[in-house]
């Protein structure tokens, strides 16, 4: 199914089970995966469980130095220093901010992160999106804004040229109109040649 999908679309993101024997798709995509990303929080159940589950991941096909850790959900008094010694190198740090947490209650995750604190958040959230797909994800919306503004204005310009052939078919319409009835027109009838008529001269007989 995964292989099939890769011909549909450029990219397929997939949010994998935890429970890594008794989930057929979890195994599948992590083995076909080009990159993979595990989130890892700060806390000592997930901790816990990340320790439980690495020996379950030992085949190489899995493609463990293919997976990239994110911090995920960090406090500013977290200590990081312990939580990367359990975990090994984390890449990116995608820390808490109560900005985001607002917008997931609100129902606006699509809408933009503006606050000071954000401000970590959003640059690694960029360099993991730069990572997937080549491009920065601010150039790619400028590149996306470009392309509708080109598009609305190719679509004025020919609804204003629409408008102006209209507007003439309607001005020489209303020039025929407007002619007064006893106007001379510059059209001649074609001349037509002439026709003598004789008259036959009656005789009598003597």
């Amino acid at each position: 199914m995964i292989i099939n999908l890769s011909y549909l679309a450029d990219y397929i993101i997939i949010d994998t089970y935890s429970a890594l024997q008794s989930d057929r798709l979890t195994r599948s995509a992590l083995k076909l995966a080009d990159i993979t990303f595990r989130l890892c929080s700060s806390d000592l159940k997930a901790i816990s469980f990340f320790k439980g589950v690495m020996p379950l991941m030992i085949e190489k096909s899995f493609n463990i130095e293919k997976q990239i850790k994110v911090l995920s959900k960090s406090k500013e008094d977290s200590p990081k220093a312990i939580i990367k010694n359990h975990y090994g190198e984390i890449k990116y740090n995608l820390p808490f901010t109560s900005e985001l947490e607002s917008q997931y209650e609100e129902g606006f995750l699509f809408e933009k992160l503006v606050l000071k604190e954000s401000k970590e958040y959003v640059e690694n959230f960029n360099e993991i999106i730069h990572l997937i797909t080549g491009e920065d994800i601010i150039e790619s919306h400028k590149k996306k804004s470009m392309r509708v503004l080109k598009t609305l204005k190719s679509r004025e310009e020919k609804s204003k040229k629409s408008e102006g052939n209209i507007s003439e078919q309607v001005k020489e319409k209303n020039d025929v109109s407007s002619k007064k009835p006893n106007e001379k027109s510059n059209f001649k009838l074609p001349k037509l040649p002439k026709i003598k008529l004789r008259k036959k001269k009656e005789g009598f007989d003597e």
